[in-house]
């Protein structure tokens, strides 16, 4: 087992870390491939606009495809509690058991403008309970979300999060840009179209 704990550690010049988390790595199946996993213990980073503090476990599964091209799976193994606040909203959410994000690196990729290569393309799917939403969301991915390295946020990508109070549908327009799109009787029209900037989503 491998434990990482962190105190006001600094990965850039804005962003705070916080907490621990403990890793433990099962026998490798191959030798471009390995699972494992991982306890988050009031895990928290800070940045000026938003916060979050994680708690619970999860499995993952790594597996290089090439010399430059990986994939992860990260499952919620059991509940996992986030505490998120920003600066529109501050909620408290519960990545239920089986809660799966897959995501993909190629560090070969390059923008279509060009520039420094890397790349990851990312989807999210499973049930989310939110103190805000009144209860239990099903979040589900339709089209990946894609970061360059030189993104701060998705510059593509789409999900729908699906709820008691109704379907909310974001769009990544660009890596500053997302649309929202509430369906507040679920009938699958989409009764208004709200672009924001990622950054004041986040």
């Amino acid at each position: 087992m491998i434990t990482l704990s962190f105190s006001n550690c600094h990965e850039s010049g804005l962003d705070t870390t916080n907490g621990s988390a403990s890793v433990t790595i099962t026998p490798l199946s191959s030798a471009s491939a390995l699972s494992g996993r991982m306890t988050m213990t009031g895990l928290a980073q800070s940045h000026p606009n938003h916060a979050m503090t994680i708690n619970g476990s999860a499995v993952f599964d790594y597996a290089a495809q090439s010399p430059t091209a990986d994939t992860l799976k990260v499952t919620a193994d059991g509940a996992i509690g986030v505490a998120a606040n920003t600066h529109v909203f501050s909620d408290t959410v519960t990545l239920q058991s089986g809660f799966v994000e897959n995501s993909g690196y190629d560090a070969s990729a390059v923008p279509p403008e060009g520039g420094s290569s890397g790349r990851t393309t990312m989807t999210l799917n499973g049930n989310v309970q939110s103190s805000a939403a009144g209860g239990i969301v099903a979040v589900s991915t339709s089209w990946a979300f894609v970061v360059h390295d030189v993104d701060s946020y998705p510059r593509s990508g789409v999900a729908t999060i699906n709820g008691s109070k109704g379907t909310m549908r974001v769009t990544a327009q660009s890596a500053s840009q997302v649309l929202i799109d509430p369906d507040a009787d679920g009938n699958g029209q989409y009764e208004s179209a709200n672009t924001a900037t990622w950054d004041w989503l986040f």
